[in-house]
């Protein structure tokens, strides 16, 4: 069910564990995870115990998720509520999205745990028989062999019929590349992106993260955002880029001239470059409306690149729009400027930068462009 989904990607981190009795199946099991005694009395955290392993307490092996099913229906059961919260659903959605494709399927839990149960006897015996008449004759080890084979291929056929499409994403969606940006890896920090990814969501956006490149899930985007790249994109990556924007596609980055190698051959492409006179943190205007940079420099047009300029700082364009096809490149000279620090994060949030980011996309649309 969960193939092709990263440990990171499951986000189930808090909550109870659970008691599964058969027909019903184990379909995530906390194997180094430990079980902490709630304390009813701690209501403002949910009733959560000592978050500390404590003498007496489990360690490993606790049911995290559990399945079954009953005629034609099916049930999933979650210790935790986390998986299905807006901060996490960038980071989790192929998770997400397998366990309501197996609520939408035919997979009958119950049968395949009656499965599983008879191969796992079957290979018990077959092992427990062939240690007793070892060394006996040879056809019947190697019968047992073979039985033991057909015990352990069984046990590991996948019990959902539906089958798995990750492109298969409905629009309006946005992307935000984390494949050149390291930092973005992070959760609730100053330089993570779990701000960005929120505003998006607010704007009506479903916010997808993307830890290595996908061709598809670009090409079906409604918005793509490279945050502060570290590492240069590869000309493949950036053609996949340019079919994007080309028929209708909002293309969103933000670099700084302290580290301008990630961002340098994108914005290249697009006629654009970032200056080197360093603004540092500065307040400017765009539609009478206060936008604030944490680190501004210039971005500068190659060529006589037709560009929008947006807002400047001490006469210096900071943050730009390039009509490019049927879409469009929104660049600002700030490697920090959607990050958590200058935009929101659990404690703080800049409320002109939010006001900045919800009046941009709505101007610019699909393929539109931002009032000047």
């Amino acid at each position: 069910m969960f193939d092709r989904v990263s440990e990171s990607e499951i986000e189930v981190l808090v909550g109870a564990s659970l008691s599964v009795i058969p027909p019903a199946r184990v379909v995530l099991n906390g194997r180094d995870g430990y079980s902490d005694a709630g304390d009813p009395a701690n209501e403002a955290a949910g009733s959560l115990g000592n978050m500390s392993l404590d003498p007496g307490e489990r360690v490993g092996d606790l049911a995290l998720v559990a399945e079954a099913s009953s005629g034609a229906g099916r049930v999933m059961v979650f210790g935790d509520t986390t998986p299905f919260q807006n901060p996490v659903l960038p980071r989790n959605y192929r998770f997400v999205d397998r366990v309501f494709r197996w609520l939408d399927s035919d997979a009958n839990a119950g049968l395949w745990a009656t499965i599983e149960l008879v191969a796992s006897l079957v290979l018990l015996c077959g092992a427990v028989l062939i240690v007793y008449f070892m060394p006996g004759d040879v056809r019947f080890l190697l019968t047992c062999a073979t039985a033991i084979a057909i015990a352990v291929a069984v046990a590991a056929l996948p019990w959902s019929s539906s089958a798995i499409d990750d492109t298969d994403y409905r629009a309006p969606y946005a992307v935000v590349d984390l494949s050149h940006f390291e930092i973005g890896q992070m959760q609730k920090t100053p330089d993570a992106v779990d701000g960005l990814t929120l505003n998006l969501q607010r704007n009506g956006y479903t916010a997808f993260l993307m830890r290595d490149f996908d061709e598809a899930l670009v090409r079906g985007a409604d918005v793509l955002v490279v945050p502060s790249p570290l590492a240069p994109l590869a000309s493949d990556e950036i053609s996949v880029i340019d079919d994007f924007v080309s028929g209708g596609g909002l293309l969103m980055v933000t670099a700084g001239s302290e580290r301008p190698t990630g961002s340098r051959k994108l914005l290249g492409h697009f006629g654009l470059r970032l200056g080197l006179v360093p603004l540092g943190q500065a307040t400017s205007l765009w539609n009478e409306a206060p936008v604030h940079f944490w680190s501004a420099w210039p971005v500068e047009s190659v060529s006589g690149r037709e560009m929008d300029v947006l807002t400047e700082v001490w006469g210096h364009p900071t943050a730009v729009y390039v009509p490019y096809g049927s879409g469009g490149v929104f660049a600002v000279g700030d490697a920090s400027f959607l990050h958590n620090r200058n935009l929101e994060d659990i404690r703080n949030y800049n409320l002109h930068n939010i006001d900045f980011f919800r009046e941009f996309l709505d101007s610019v649309g699909k393929g539109g462009r931002p009032g000047a």
